[in-house]
């Protein structure tokens, strides 16, 4: 009799990736309590996605990443976070999103996100 049930290979995460990525971590979220985000929360989603593209938030109290192919939680991120914050101007918030590739292993800074349309601008740097 054979097996009825297989399981999905997961993908190995790209070591590089997660390097690139807890780099940013460390040097953008000085608490470490606020650091659990990415390690807690964003490898899980990362490595049971079995690869995908993501768009990744990082800030001052945590991380957020966001599938690409829910376009839907892009446009809630944007009205919900990006749009409720006055100081995104200021230095301190520029160049904290990337579209993260976790198939091709690449992390890209999306830059002068604040401005226009979010979607489009993801979109623009896959």
């Amino acid at each position: 009799m054979g097996t009825i049930f297989t399981e999905r290979p997961k993908q190995n995460m790209n070591p590089e990736l997660i390097k690139q990525m807890e780099s940013i971590v460390k040097s953008l979220i000085v608490n470490k309590k606020f650091q659990s985000d990415f390690y807690l929360h964003d490898l899980k989603i990362i490595q049971s996605s079995n690869g995908g593209v993501f768009a990744w938030y990082v800030y001052d109290c945590g991380t957020h990443l966001i599938p690409l192919n829910n376009l839907d939680e892009v446009i809630t991120f944007q009205r919900d976070w990006l749009q409720s914050m006055n100081n995104l101007r200021d230095k301190h918030w520029i160049d904290r999103l990337y579209v993260c590739d976790t198939t091709q292993g690449e992390l890209k800074i999306v830059k002068g996100f604040y401005k226009g349309n979010l979607v489009e601008q993801l979109k623009s740097v896959i």
